[in-house]
């Protein structure tokens, strides 16, 4: 062998074991993060009939349901990271979302709106673990072979393959988990009732066999920084509990307390009747935050410890905010939401009065300008009090009118 080709050999060689080298200083591990989604149903612990989502067109007494917790723990949001002994391991991840749709049902258009609550609400899906990219534009997508669930533990390809056709790209699960968003009878309230789990590694790469879990599922809405607007917040203790996948059973035994939050201030009402829709059926009105936090300690006292201080922050506040709505005089309320409904009655039969007798002296009369501009301007008005008084939940009967241009 003559020099040069020495030479190539040698670098060659070195440029293989320089390979070898860096490879071999990879990190074990690639990168584990959270995400959190939202769909019309959950995906690992459907039974195989197709999810069906409760009506959830919200009238006056929906709407109308005070924000029990508000700005009164504002400090949740920092409360949630700092909480628990410097052995709790917390992991956090969020999806933005809207808590509501205004929907057009029908007829004319705009004299048949109405809002619901956001469908795609009602499963929340916590998921951490590897993925293998962003996650695609489309976040309602949900797989069409969902033909039954998958609690037993040996079906792990199967899981993978029905997240990713719903458009959750993972990897490798390290942990996932559903909870259904559950509309009280009066829909003035919620809670969220736990449908799956899977734990296959627990944070931090520890050793140990067994963990004690709490997620925290906070709605977080538009405040002047992050977190300000703490809508509700629920604590879901899990337990103690191994590597596996949780039985249906226990799991499904797991359920938050009743949790205020999806209300919207009274002001915001006659805003949603002139919101232009651009041609749309449906778009989402009130934006929010969906936060989960996934907190591992190493005992079942630990995660007490870590829901205490979370529930400490700013208690004085959260305690006054509470007695102030849940001691208030209830009859006084119910009082109140009706005084509301009657009045945008008389408003709406009052506009569409006026619009009627305008048509009339235009017929009776010979027709002018300031007449038929007249029946131009009450129409309008009508229409406006008539898409109002359709948000209380009230539908009078009246004929199909397309105000004149």
């Amino acid at each position: 062998m003559n020099m040069k080709n020495l030479i190539y050999l040698s670098v060659i060689l070195a440029v293989c074991f320089q390979s070898i080298f860096a490879a071999s200083k990879m990190p074990d591990n690639p990168t584990i993060e959270t995400r959190v989604y939202t769909r019309k149903q959950c995906l690992l612990s459907q039974d195989g009939k197709v999810g069906t989502v409760d009506d959830r067109s919200l009238g006056l007494a929906g709407i109308f349901i005070p924000i029990l917790i508000g700005k009164a723990i504002g400090s949740i949001s920092g409360a949630l990271k700092k909480a628990g002994d410097p052995e709790t391991l917390k992991d956090i991840g969020r999806f933005p979302t809207y808590l509501y749709n205004l929907v057009l049902v029908g007829g004319d258009g705009e004299s048949k709106r109405r809002v619901n609550l956001n469908s795609d609400l009602n499963c929340i899906i916590v998921v951490r673990g590897e993925f293998v990219s962003e996650d695609p534009e489309d976040q309602r997508k949900i797989s069409s072979n969902i033909n039954r669930s998958l609690f037993d533990v040996n079906l792990e390809s199967e899981r993978l393959i029905r997240l990713r056709e719903s458009n959750i790209p993972i990897r490798k699960i390290s942990m996932v988990f559903e909870a259904e968003m559950k509309l009280s009878n009066d829909k003035r309230a919620y809670l969220y009732e736990s449908k799956f789990l899977q734990v296959n590694d627990f944070q931090g790469g520890r050793p140990q066999d067994s963990r004690s879990l709490v997620i925290c599922l906070a709605l977080y809405g538009v405040g002047a920084k992050e977190g300000e607007e703490t809508l509700s917040l629920a604590m879901l203790n899990i337990g103690k509990l191994s590597r596996g996948v949780l039985s249906s059973k226990r799991i499904s035994a797991v359920k938050s307390s009743w949790l205020g939050g999806i209300g919207v201030p009274p002001d915001f009402l006659d805003s949603m009747s002139s919101i232009s829709l651009s041609g749309r059926t449906s778009m989402g009105v009130i934006p929010i935050t969906l936060e989960a936090t996934i907190a591992e300690t190493d005992s079942g006292n630990k995660a007490l410890r870590f829901i205490a201080d979370v529930l400490t922050a700013g208690s004085e506040k959260l305690t006054q905010n509470l007695s102030d709505q849940i001691l208030q005089d209830r009859s006084k309320k119910a009082i109140e939401a009706e005084d509301a409904i009657e009045k945008a009655k008389l408003e709406e039969e009052s506009a569409y009065k006026d619009y009627l007798e305008a048509q009339e002296s235009l017929s009776a009369q010979a027709a002018s300008t300031s007449r038929a501009f007249d029946v131009v301007r009450t129409c309008r008005l009508w229409k406006r009090k008539f898409t109002s008084l359709q948000l209380t939940g009230v539908f009078p009967t009246r004929p199909n009118v397309t105000c004149p241009e």
